[in-house]
Formats: C-alpha cells, structure tokens, sequence
C-alpha cells in the first residue's frame, strides 16, 4: 500500500497533466487538432466529469482493503474537477463568445445542453466553496447534505455531454453507464 502523501503527490500530478497538455498544446507543442478552442471545450469537460466519476468511486473503493487509502483523495479531485470546470466555463464565455451576451443568451434558447453544462457548474461551486475543514465544522451536517450535489453536478454534466454530441454518442453513453452502476453500487453498499 502507497503512503498517503506519496499517493496525493501522484494525484496531484495526474490532476494536473491534462492542465499541462493542454498548456503546450496551445503553445503548439502539442497538436491540439485544427480548432484549439473546441479542443479546449472538449479536454476541460471530460477531464472535470473524469475526475467527478472517480470522486464517486472513491468511497466504493475505500470499502475494500487494498484501495481504503485512496478516500483522502476526495477533497484534491473534487477541486481539480471544478478548476476543469470552471476553465471550460471561462474557455466558453471569454474566448469561444467573447462575452457576447446576445451570442449566449441565443445559445441558451438553442442549445440546451448549454443550461445543462450551467445547471452542472453551479452544483459542483458550493462543493468547491465548503471542501475545507472550517466549513465542514461550521455547517456540521448540513456539509453532508450539500456535498449531495456532486450527484446532480454529475448527471447534468452527462447530459450536457450526450446532448452536445452530434455524431458519436459511444463515450458519453460510457459515462452515463458508469454512472448509473455507481448509483447502483452505492445502494447496494447502503443497504448491506
């Protein structure tokens, strides 16, 4: 078994590698495809519902011996996917509409999966805002009941990503099979 602060280092570091790819990418060190914006979209929003799903796993995998480590993980991931988010969020406002209000309010009335991806952010923020140790302590049990959002976060950030695909629908499926079977699980462990 992996000492916990070896195993925070080597999360920090795969955290951040996405960060970093695309980092060099934009710098054209790294081919990013024909358009880096869209690939920039597409990166910081798979890598915050990657990082979402594994957030989820975490206290499955904590149940069995060899992973019970990997829960102190939790806090760490949950940032990085928020700092995904929210760098898709900026990536969107600022570069891919300019902060054009008419350009992103007609992108609301005609793209749904926009208010999805909105609905998404704004659940996994007030996780983001009360991931410290004051604010466990100061809302006591409402902290538990806040930290429920991850779930709606999750499930809006799967259906931003199935309904913005065009084409091929097979990984966001993916995520949304992944995520039904952690429900599951999580019933399942809640019930034994």
């Amino acid at each position: 078994m992996l000492p916990i602060k070896l195993l925070k280092w080597i999360a920090f570091i795969l955290s951040l590698l996405p960060f970093l790819i695309l980092i060099l990418g934009i710098n054209n060190f790294i081919n990013l495809g024909p358009n880096i914006v869209e690939a920039v979209l597409h990166r910081t929003g798979n890598t915050s519902l990657n990082l979402l799903m594994i957030v989820l796993l975490l206290p499955l995998m904590a149940k069995h011996t060899l992973f019970r480590n990997f829960i102190v993980l939790s806090r760490m991931l949950g940032l990085f996917s928020f700092f995904y988010a929210a760098l898709h969020l900026c990536v969107y406002l600022f570069i891919d509409r300019n902060m054009s209000i008419l350009s992103i309010q007609d992108d609301f009335i005609s793209r749904p999966y926009i208010l999805a991806g909105m609905i998404a952010f704004l659940s996994i923020t007030p996780l983001a805002l009360t991931s410290f140790r004051r604010a466990q302590i100061r809302l006591r049990k409402l902290w538990k009941k806040i930290h429920q959002l991850v779930y709606l976060g999750t499930a809006s950030g799967i259906i931003h990503y199935i309904w913005q695909m065009k084409i091929d629908l097979s990984l966001p499926m993916l995520y949304l099979v992944g995520f039904l079977i952690i429900l599951e699980l999580k019933k399942g462990f809640r019930v034994t």
